[in-house]
């Protein structure tokens, strides 16, 4: 009899054990099937993400593409990596544009979406893309501008001063003016737009580098009879306390940069090399028919007066790619004389063109006092190495300022 209830109880409790361990196994299995669902989800979310990410450097990629802004890329559609993405815009302006991009990515019967947005601002060098001339943040609008009869302008210009065109004269591009555009506006292919707001922040001039040169400088040599003449073949750091007069042909076989406290002269019919930095505390003066080669730095850091001073028929920088010559001057008066032939940046702070000056590349400038008779300026913005002028910055072509995920 007592055998009879052990093998009873020993039964039910084999199949108590079988219905817990059932339940242990069934409780597993569901744990694993939904952590791996959402594993999977986990997975697939990601994958829309970086799908949504794709859109984003997609829009960015168009939006380079329009150096203006004027017309940002509309909304569209693409697939990618076995998903698409959607952008569109949310705002826009001159120089920002908020965009939205969604990232889809479908499986096991799920769509999976991810919304990014990005505000993206225009840098500080993006007016090269567009603008031959760039005047006017530094002197307030109304102090006038006249363009000479029968210049040339291959470029748009951006002024936040009254600007008048003469007789002939013709842009290919936009005219854009803080105050009023009068005078004969029939040679300019693009629009001509009066009380505009400057949309574009300038480039910045940090004089730094080049005051710690001309302070070292104000340590070495003597103050007068410095001149370089002849044929010579100069390398590396020359510093002089006083004025520089350089006559003659000067070459570099690598890199040199020469500093004077007092002025710098080139005389008449003087020729330079590529790849030569001048720096001086007082006024630049290319006398008729200097030629200065190309990937040259022109320093004056004259503020108030004459900065530079060029005569008759001279030729800075050279027309080829990368090849352009930069003029730099935190202010003070840039003269150019008749016939003068420029490639490359002028950075200035007042700027007079004279007769018949050919301008190849890119001018940013506080004022342009005149632009003469017969001018040709042409918006070549490859022949500038922008990001490696000493001391002037403005970031790059265009930065994302704020980014996020709607949700």
């Amino acid at each position: 009899m007592m055998r009879r209830k052990s093998k009873g109880f020993t039964l039910v409790a084999t199949i108590f054990i079988l219905i817990v361990v059932l339940m242990i196994a069934l409780t597993s299995a569901t744990l694993l099937t939904s952590e791996s669902g959402a594993a999977a989800d986990s997975q697939f979310s990601l994958k829309a993400f970086y799908i949504a990410e794709a859109g984003a450097e997609y829009f960015n990629k168009q939006l380079a593409a329009d150096s203006s802004w004027a017309t940002p890329p509309a909304a569209g559609t693409a697939t990618f990596s076995g998903g698409s993405f959607t952008t569109s815009i949310i705002s826009s302006s001159a120089s920002a544009v908020t965009f939205n991009s969604v990232g889809n990515f479908s499986a096991g019967g799920k769509t999976y979406a991810r919304s990014l947005y990005y505000t993206v601002l225009q840098g500080a060098w993006a007016f090269t893309n567009t603008y031959v001339l760039y005047w006017g943040t530094g002197v307030a609008a109304g102090t006038g501008t006249a363009v000479g009869n029968n210049a040339t302008i291959i470029g748009s210009i951006l002024t936040n001063d009254n600007l008048t065109l003469g007789s002939g004269v013709n842009v290919s591009g936009d005219v854009q003016s803080a105050g009023t555009v009068g005078g004969n506006t029939s040679g300019v292919t693009g629009t001509v737009s009066s009380n505009v707001a400057l949309p574009l922040s300038p480039p910045n001039l940090d004089t730094t580098p080049y005051n710690q040169k001309l302070t070292y400088a104000s340590t070495m040599g003597a103050t007068t009879g410095n001149s370089w003449s002849g044929t010579q073949v100069k390398n590396g750091y020359y510093y002089y306390k006083g004025n520089l007069t350089v006559a003659g042909n000067l070459t570099t076989t690598s890199v040199l940069t020469v500093c004077a406290v007092g002025t710098i002269a080139f005389s008449g019919n003087a020729i330079v090399g590529n790849n030569i930095t001048f720096i001086a505390g007082g006024v630049v003066t290319l006398n008729n028919g200097v030629t200065i080669g190309g990937r040259c730095m022109l320093y004056s850091n004259t503020i108030v007066g004459s900065s530079f001073v060029l005569g008759n028929n001279v030729t800075v920088g050279v027309n080829s790619p990368g090849m352009g010559s930069t003029i730099v001057t935190p202010g003070g008066i840039s003269t150019f004389g008749n016939n003068d032939i420029i490639y490359g940046l002028i950075f200035a702070g007042n700027l007079s063109l004279s007769n018949n000056v050919k301008f190849y590349g890119n001018i940013l400038a506080g004022h342009v006092s005149a632009i003469s008779n017969n001018c040709v300026l042409n918006l070549q913005p490859s022949l500038n190495d922008f990001y490696n002028i000493v001391g002037v910055s403005g970031g790059t072509y265009s930065s994302v300022t704020a980014w996020g995920e709607i949700y």
